[in-house]
């Protein structure tokens, strides 16, 4: 080795290999097996800290710590390697970069050095480790990665309160029992009420399933289910069972029998209480149809060298090729939902919000490693999942939702019952579903979930009598579970942010179902991705009277037929409206004879906007007239509490002046019910009052009615 003012040069010697030091005979090992076979080359390994040459040019090595150094300038020839450093915190990278390799010291600490080729009249060079838990040991050691997702799940069951679930729970009314040994038969078994450890699958279907339980395969596959009848994800997952010593399985589609239609309503009542029960939840998270692989990319095995250093003990020297430890996709870290799509296909599907969310624990299969999630921990191969997951609501100037659309792919794993139903609700809706009919089914297990954790209670009391779960709203927070909207936000402090929020919502409306999925007043009768009003101590304006749902089941959670409704008391006020563009051709929904500000910088006028809850003026079965007659029925009032995400302090003393009114936005529908009107939902309003210094003071003339909402 020598040295030069640019960095460390590292020339092979001519000396036997027995004579030579441990980095040039790891150099060495990474030519032969990672460099390209040409007369001249560069190779460049990235650099984020440090090594360092000693008077007697040995590899000083500190402790355990992860070091990656870049390399360039190496020749075939000659064998010279020279080894780049920051130098101030800058880097100096050739001119000519032909990314191969990295070599990794797995020594060194966190302390900065001196480099100790500078003089005392220059100022020194610094270097900094990386901490060794950057990676985990199985990214380097593709031999490990069964032995780490062991550990992870044993680490989870005996550390992590929050993830506990019966030891030994009752099993699905039927499993897959896939043996032990690679020989065993698999076969399908019906638990009869017996109690065990087994997993769960998740999936794609992707489109039709050739393997799938029905009257006629009933009886041979309690026999044995042939493995050339398994899908290439059905084999992979049972794999993984043996793998993680588990020998019971559950899979939907070989577990419900697909030809019943009374079996597939009793279990998937029972779908919330088979994940929550398991012990895992095999998801194949890359794969976008069951046909697939879980395509999980082998890995080559890192070139190694080892050797111990006088002053500081015994330290290795990995060298592997470069594109290792390129940042892979993760999906709670995407900022666009065509990552998601593309790398993490299943995470769109809207069955599998449930699936994720009730599991104890998931190992997602991602294609380019294993990811492992559960309420307390999110972790990887490569280590880059333990980073904080990204808030997509910074992708939004406006935050008067609480939540955004795309939160569904992303969202970050927790304790269920520390999550608000809105918040759930929010990024479930942006989710796919095959069947609009699935809407509330597939959100079922949720909702049954969160009422034994945290709802039952409110049971008692007042309206004891009514349902506490009115197709995907619940009674005790009826104003907050009404406040859903499609679309951008309608109040704002300054023009600026109207612009800003107009630009990020980017929504176009779809047609309400021709079908009947729920009642107007649900967020389950549209197909949009919706969010809610962040409420500050919200004033009621209206009181309920009465609820009931038409349950399509036995499943109080489940889907619903028409015939349900809401008596509700309260005020009303007429209105005609109009669909206008914008100066930035965006479609606006005015109500022309309702008084008020959405723009808290401006006193109030006559016509303010709504939020349609679908595409209201495109032709069709729900296609709303221009000269119908609307009808504005308000909720409550609330403080406007922010209005963007950075807001000066003059601006939040402003704002905090204003309470808004938030505004079901009716159309009648022709018939009464016990002498009462009869009106569906078509979109939300909010609006605050300012006029000549005068705040929160409403001139609409409102008039008190009783009425039902179907």
């Amino acid at each position: 080795m020598s040295s030069s003012e640019h960095g460390v040069y590292l020339t092979r010697p001519k000396s036997s290999q027995s004579r030579r030091c441990t980095l040039c005979k790891l150099i060495d090992r990474a030519i032969e097996e990672y460099a390209p076979v040409c007369d001249s080359y560069i190779t460049w390994v990235g650099t984020r800290d440090r090594w360092e040459q000693s008077g007697s040019l040995r590899v000083i090595a500190k402790k355990e710590a992860v070091l990656v150094i870049r390399a360039y300038g190496m020749k075939p020839k000659t064998r010279r390697v020279l080894f780049d450093w920051l130098v101030r915190g800058k880097q100096t990278i050739p001119q000519y970069v032909d990314i191969n390799c990295t070599i990794l010291l797995q020594a060194g600490d966190a302390k900065q050095i001196q480099d100790p080729q500078m003089t005392e009249s220059r100022p020194p060079r610094r270097y900094r480790t990386i901490p060794k838990n950057t990676y985990d040991p199985c990214w380097l050691y593709p031999s490990l990665r069964w032995s780490t997702i062991q550990n992870w799940i044993t680490v989870c069951q005996l550390e992590h309160d929050d993830c506990s679930n019966p030891i030994s729970p009752q099993l699905p009314s039927r499993y897959l029992d896939v043996g032990v040994s690679a020989t065993d038969p698999i076969k399908l078994v019906v638990s009869n009420g017996a109690c065990g450890q087994y997993a769960c699958l998740s999936h794609c279907w992707g489109g039709a399933q050739p393997c799938k339980l029905t009257e006629e395969t009933k009886s041979d596959y309690a026999t044995e289910i042939p493995r050339t009848v398994l899908t290439a994800v059905f084999l992979d997952a049972i794999e993984v069972c043996k793998r993680i010593g588990l020998r019971r399985i559950w899979i939907d589609s070989l577990c419900i029998q697909q030809d019943s239609k009374e079996d597939w309503q009793h279990e998937s009542q029972k779908m919330g209480q088979y994940y929550s029960n398991c012990t895992i939840c095999i998801s194949a998270t890359s794969s976008a149809s069951s046909f697939k692989t879980f395509e999980i990319v082998e890995r080559p095995t890192v070139a190694s060298s080892s050797g111990i250093d006088p002053e500081t003990g015994p330290f290795s020297l990995l060298a592997y090729p470069f594109d290792l430890m390129e940042k892979k996709p993760h999906f709670g870290h995407s900022d666009k939902a065509e990552v998601v799509l593309e790398n993490f296909p299943l995470l769109t599907r809207g069955w599998v919000f449930q699936e994720r969310w009730l599991s104890p624990r998931v190992l997602h299969f991602c294609g380019h490693e294993a990811v492992f999630e559960c309420a307390k921990l999110t972790t990887c191969e490569c280590g880059q999942a333990r980073v904080d997951f990204m808030d997509h609501s910074k992708e939004y100037t406006n935050l008067r939702g609480t939540t955004t659309s795309q939160e569904g792919l992303i969202s970050k794993r927790s304790r269920l019952e520390h999550m608000s139903w809105d918040h759930l609700v929010t990024a479930y809706s942006s989710l796919k579903l095959t069947y609009n009919t699935d809407r509330l089914i597939a959100i079922s297990g949720l909702a049954s979930t969160l009422y034994e954790k945290r709802n039952k209670h409110y049971e008692g009391g007042e309206h004891a009598e009514l349902p506490l779960y009115l197709a995907g709203i619940w009674r005790m927070d009826l104003l907050r579970d009404m406040t859903w909207f499609v679309g951008p936000s309608l109040i704002f402090a300054t023009t600026e942010d109207t612009n800003a929020e107009a630009v990020a919502s980017g929504i176009v409306r779809n047609s309400r179902y021709n079908n009947y999925v729920a009642p107007s007043w649900s967020w389950a009768s549209v197909s949009d991705p919706i969010r809610y009003l962040l409420l500050d101590k919200p004033d009621s304006l209206f009181t309920l009277r009465n609820a009931h749902i038409n349950l399509a089941t036995d499943n109080p959670f489940g889907p619903v037929r028409e015939g349900c409704y809401l008596h509700l008391k309260g005020k009303i006020l007429t209105s005609s409206w109009e669909l206008q563009t914008d100066i930035r051709n965006i479609s606006v929904y005015i109500l022309k004879d309702i008084t008020g500000t959405q723009l808290l910088s401006r006193p109030e006028q006559r016509g303010i906007k709504f939020s349609p809850d679908y595409a209201v003026a495109k032709p069709g079965l729900n296609q709303l007239h221009p000269k119908a007659t609307l009808y504005v029925f308000p909720l409550g009032t609330t403080g406007v509490a922010y209005t963007r995400t950075v807001m000066t302090q003059s601006d939040r003393a402003v704002v905090a002046e204003f309470r808004s009114t938030i505004c079901l936005v009716l159309k009648k529908v022709e018939k009464h019910f016990h002498g009462m009107n009869v009106y569906e939902r078509v979109g939300l309003t909010e609006y605050a009052n300012y006029q000549n210094g005068t705040k929160n003071v409403d001139p609409n003339q409102y008039t008190e009615e009783e009425l039902c909402i179907i």
